[in-house]
């Protein structure tokens, strides 16, 4: 029996197949390995861009939180064209104001006004930053849970009232240049041309960002619209992470409401721990009211003026029944007589000076004319179908505006007062775009005087607690809810909308998380002279 014995030419054969076999092998995985660790730097990256974009988030918020003079403020972004003996490009720096605005509302994220490093992308560039102008640090600017954002975004994703927007540019785009020459360029810019016309800021932009992204924005022509993008987009590539309303505000109403809360139980120290009575809720003029137990906080002790307390409370009730109109037009009668009233106590104040305090015709003199608009004919339908805007409601707001201003003069000179009042919060510069937004209610057991035992209190909170006094913030409204200073309504929801007379001792405050956020988002702080509240 015979064997087949391979030849040298089938052995060479062989041999290159088992050559080609390997180095197949050995391509086939440099491939995966190549695959995998593009994969991995490209992850790396992401990461890298995320984390940054996530640490600018953090600062901006951070630093909104905690600026003194306007909670909620954001600075200028910082422009990458030089604006000619004011601003440094691309220093870092947040740009000055022109007048009561941001030069550009694009530009670079102002890193080293937020206390950041040179926070870069991936790609090793900078970081870009769009801000919505009513949210602009201006002394001009007033910023509360009713300011709203201005900026949409659409894209990958859509939503809308958001605050600020922060970018990364991502890999340069086809026609993208970010030469060396052409961003010395829009960095040089002083005021000089560029083939003969003037270079704009959004010409250096569109070289980073894309579409509308690299859009000009000033306050007289603002860009509200922004777009989301991908990574592999070859269109629209900018990655951006948003600041909404609600992310900036958050942690601005916890600081008011601490605030508040603090300055109360630092009156209830000083005051055999009772706490002030209340403001109605009626009221513009914010002096407690003796045996009030729900409203805002007071600016000082209940005046004890008896021709003072006539009109003020004749101010509450005409207040009362032009709400009365809003809501039903057969009000007449109420309104008329409510009127007449105000009217006459008007006049009896006039007559009555010098009062302690003393207050000038300019408080009472829209007051006789809001009481005698409200006895015309027909008022209650005027007003009905012209709610703030009638001849009653205009007046009842020149009254109240000089009544808060001469009060408030008074407050600031009569330091008898010092234990009553909450002077590190009210003369703050911002307190007068929170002060109607904050309520107050203190327990029967802590009420001032001989009334309140002293012991006992019941105050409760998502059904725990037996707390002294509680503080309770004001958030966005919901759903229909249109700002009145008279009608808790308008501000608070669910169990939280209490009342001057008998008010309940039981409050309800959920987080943002939470689903019942949608229909009750007031922030609710319990007091009780910090034994057990923090």
């Amino acid at each position: 029996m015979s064997r087949c014995i391979p030849t040298r030419q089938q052995a060479q054969r062989g041999a290159a197949l088992l050559i080609m076999l390997v180095i197949m092998v050995i391509g086939i995985a440099s491939i995966l390995v190549g695959s995998l660790n593009s994969a991995a730097l490209n992850n790396t990256r992401q990461q890298q861009t995320s984390a940054a974009l996530a640490q600018a988030k953090e600062a901006l918020i951070g630093r909104a939180a905690t600026d003194i003079t306007l909670p909620g403020s954001l600075p200028c972004p910082d422009q990458i064209t030089n604006i000619v003996g004011t601003n440094v490009p691309d220093d870092g720096i947040a740009d000055l104001l022109v007048g009561n605005d941001c030069p550009s509302y694009i530009g670079l994220l102002p890193w080293k006004t937020l206390g950041l490093s040179d926070l870069r992308d991936a790609q090793g560039e900078r970081l870009w930053y769009a801000l919505s102008p009513n949210f602009r640090d201006d002394n001009s600017n007033h910023i509360n849970s009713d300011t709203v954002g201005t900026l949409d975004i659409t894209g990958t994703q859509t939503t809308n009232n958001n605050v600020a927007i922060i970018f990364s540019a991502g890999p340069p785009l086809t026609g993208d240049s970010r030469s060396t020459t052409k961003t010395a360029v829009c960095n040089s810019l002083n005021g000089t041309t560029l083939s003969g016309t003037a270079v704009p800021e959004s010409w250096c932009a569109a070289n980073y960002l894309d579409s509308n992204n690299a859009m000009a924005s000033t306050a007289a022509t603002p860009n509200t619209n922004y777009q989301a993008g991908a990574p592999s987009n070859n269109l629209i590539n900018d990655q951006l992470l948003l600041i909404t309303r609600e992310q900036l505000l958050q942690p601005v109403e916890m600081r008011i409401a601490r605030e508040a809360k603090a300055c109360l139980d630092n009156y209830a120290a000083s005051n055999g721990q009772r706490y002030p009575w209340a403001v109605p809720v009626q009221n513009w003029y914010l002096s407690g009211v003796n045996n009030t137990r729900f409203g805002r906080i007071p600016y000082q002790k209940p005046i004890n003026n008896n021709k003072i307390q006539d009109f003020l409370a004749a101010l509450d009730s005409l207040q009362s029944q032009v709400n009365a109109c809003i809501t039903n037009n057969n009000n007449g009668n109420a309104l008329d007589n409510a009127g007449k009233t105000l009217e006459d106590a008007a006049k009896d104040l006039r007559n009555a000076q010098p009062t302690t305090p003393p207050l000038s015709t300019a408080v009472t003199s829209p007051g006789k004319q809001a009481g005698d608009k409200a006895q015309n004919n027909n008022m209650c339908d005027t007003i009905n179908g012209n709610p703030s805007n009638n001849s009653v409601q205009t007046n009842l707001n020149a009254t109240l505006t000089a009544l808060a201003s001469e009060l408030a003069n008074e407050i600031a000179t009569n330091n008898s007062d010092q234990a009553v009042r909450c002077d590190a919060l009210f003369q703050t510069p911002y307190w007068q775009d929170w002060k109607y937004l904050v309520f107050y209610q203190v327990d029967d057991a802590y009420q001032p005087g001989v009334g309140g035992s002293g012991a006992g209190a019941s105050m409760r909170i998502n059904g725990i607690g037996n707390y002294r006094a509680a503080v309770i913030a004001a958030r966005s409204p919901i759903g229909t809810q249109v700002r009145n200073p008279s009608m808790p309504s308008s501000y608070l929801e669910g169990a939280n909308v209490h009342n001057n007379p008998t008010p309940s001792n039981a409050f309800t405050t959920n987080s943002i998380g939470d689903t019942n956020f949608k229909t009750v988002n007031d922030l609710v702080l319990c007091l009780d002279a910090r034994v057990n509240c923090k």
